[in-house]
């Protein structure tokens, strides 16, 4: 009886264990662009990975320090870059999505403090499926949000 209760009890850990599997989500890389003092505005940046059966979608995120995180992609039409709203951002089964300066990024408006290179700061980023993580931000020096298609190469010359 007692190693019918153990085989039990060892099968649901199991099973369970694979169930948290089934839906790994891992975050590298997470930082944040310093910006000037006076900036109301900063980007975020990371690696999700996937490494489940199932696409992963996110939806959201928020942090303490900020007024709200809205989920972007900058993408370039006729030479001129912007930045598109996203609701949604899927992270196709074993693979991952890079978001990076120029492409998709967190939009972190209204900091509550001054963030300077080298400060920490935690996000909640929010799964479609309920699923949460939190993950730690390192705030870094970086160069400008826009890139090479800025559309500055369509300006009229003086």
């Amino acid at each position: 009886m007692l190693i019918k209760k153990i085989l039990q009890t060892t099968t649901v850990a199991l099973l369970s264990l694979a169930s948290l599997m089934v839906h790994a989500v891992e975050v590298s890389d997470a930082w944040i662009r310093e910006a000037p003092p006076a900036a109301q505005m900063m980007g975020g940046f990371m690696t999700i990975s996937n490494t489940s059966d199932k696409d992963e979608v996110l939806v959201g995120a928020s942090s303490a320090i900020f007024m709200h995180i809205m989920l972007h992609r900058t993408v370039e039409k006729d030479g001129v870059s912007k930045m598109i709203h996203q609701d949604a951002v899927v992270i196709p089964a074993h693979s991952k999505v890079e978001f990076k300066p120029g492409d998709y990024h967190i939009m972190m408006p209204a900091p509550d403090k001054r963030l300077v290179v080298g400060d920490k700061v935690m996000v909640k980023l929010e799964f479609k499926s309920g699923k949460t993580v939190d993950v730690e931000y390192t705030v870094r020096k970086g160069m400008a949000m826009m890139h090479h298609g800025d559309g500055m190469k369509n300006m009229p010359k003086h």
